[in-house]
């Protein structure tokens, strides 16, 4: 069984960087990535929308007792 969790925010790109902003705060996708690497989720999805700078992330995980 799974849980799943989707991150969204707006982002911008400096040089080979991306950073991203949403209410939880702001940061590089590679710090969110690694946060939440970190809490055992895994990236199953990624959309990088370049006409409104939004970014969407989903993530999984083993849920507890499954």
């Amino acid at each position: 069984m799974w849980e799943y969790k989707v991150v969204t925010g707006h982002y911008t790109i400096d040089g080979a960087l991306v950073y991203v902003k949403n209410p939880a705060g702001e940061g590089t996708l590679q710090q969110i990535l690694d946060h939440y690497g970190g809490e055992r989720w895994e990236l199953v999805s990624s959309s990088l929308d370049s006409l409104n700078r939004e970014c969407v992330l989903v993530m999984k995980r083993v849920k507890a007792g499954g």
